[in-house]
This record gives C-alpha cells, structure tokens and sequence, in this order.
C-alpha cells in the first residue's frame, strides 16, 4: 500500500491531469476523516463531469462504517 503516489506530480500537473477526466467520476467525502471535503477544495472544480457523495457518520474506511449506503451509492453510480 502506498501513501503517496510513486510519481512526484506538481499540483498544476495533477489539476491538468483531473481536467481531461470526461467519464463520471464519483468523489467520496467523510465527514469524519483527515481528508478534506471536495466541495470546498480544489479536486471538485478540475473533473469535467464530477458529484460528491457525502458520508456523515464514516471515517476513512465509509465501505465499512457505511457499508450498504456506499454500496447503494457505488450501484446507482454504475448503472
């Protein structure tokens, strides 16, 4: 497992890169985790075609703190 990526990317790189992202793509955000919510921060604004899934009572893991409502949300998402 790895914490950080393999590959030293300037922010202005990754922007770039989430920019040409056209598919779906479905933010996961908890509420009780380090990370910071997508809504408010700069990921959300780069995707193309992006929506935030919030998760209020999950940490990190919100597959298993949350475990059917993410999987509902993972099958509404796919299909």
């Amino acid at each position: 497992m790895r914490v950080q990526s393999p590959v030293d990317l300037s922010q202005a790189d990754k922007e770039t890169l989430q920019g040409h992202i056209s598919c779906p793509t479905l933010l996961a955000y908890r509420v009780q985790s380090w990370a910071s919510n997508p809504e408010d921060d700069d990921p959300l604004k780069h995707f193309i075609n992006a929506r935030v899934s919030l998760y209020g009572a999950a940490g990190h893991w919100m597959h298993h703190d949350q475990h059917d409502d993410f999987l509902n949300e993972i099958e509404r998402f796919l299909s």
